[in-house]
């Protein structure tokens, strides 16, 4: 499931000029459970964070958080896909907390992976 969710994601942001920046990263949470991922941007640019889950998963929600925990950006949009924005003018380092926020049939599996390009 997760395999097919992200080969669409690749078509899609590569249609945009999108080039994925690593390797997916995988997991699985039960409802209402949360992990932060630390994420480091080394060149500036336009970057995207996408989370897919399975098909017990009904809302998954990410927050980027910058220096001193604010905010950057966040999908708390109520689906099973989620994707958190960011332009960067220079590398940073960042947060990214990953919510499982509706799970049918615990635990639900998620990957997230990082896309990125430049600023246009």
């Amino acid at each position: 499931q997760l395999a097919a969710k992200l080969a669409e994601v690749q078509q899609n942001y590569g249609a945009q000029g999108f080039q994925q920046i690593a390797q997916p990263s995988f997991g699985s949470l039960a409802q209402g459970q949360s992990i932060n991922t630390p994420v480091t941007l080394t060149t500036a640019g336009d970057y995207r964070v996408i989370g897919v889950c399975d098909d017990d998963c009904a809302d998954l929600d990410m927050t980027l958080y910058g220096q001193n925990n604010s905010v950057v950006s966040q999908d708390t949009t109520a689906n099973p896909t989620a994707v958190v924005n960011v332009t960067i003018p220079s590398p940073g380092a960042f947060t990214l907390t990953t919510n499982m926020y509706a799970c049918r049939v615990a635990p639900c599996f998620y990957a997230l992976v990082l896309y990125g390009r430049p600023v246009q």
